[in-house]
């Protein structure tokens, strides 16, 4: 899940880059949608971010090294 949220985050930041030139090729004003797509991108950062962070934590937390 985590690589899913990451990888979504780059594709819409790939869509928003896509949107920005052609914005400015067509002459009208999609700033609202390049806002919007930008936003879920940093929302889904964020979450598949969050989600690594916990997988780590858990996979820390099952390891056993120790001196016996």
């Amino acid at each position: 899940m985590a690589i899913t949220f990451t990888v979504l985050a780059a594709l819409l930041v790939l869509r928003v880059d896509r949107r920005a030139v052609l914005d400015a090729y067509w002459q009208r004003s999609l700033t609202t949608l390049v806002a919007w797509i930008f936003g879920v991108s940093l929302v889904s950062l964020i979450v598949g971010l969050g989600l690594f962070l916990r997988e780590i934590y858990v996979a820390t937390a099952t390891l056993r090294i120790g001196i016996r």
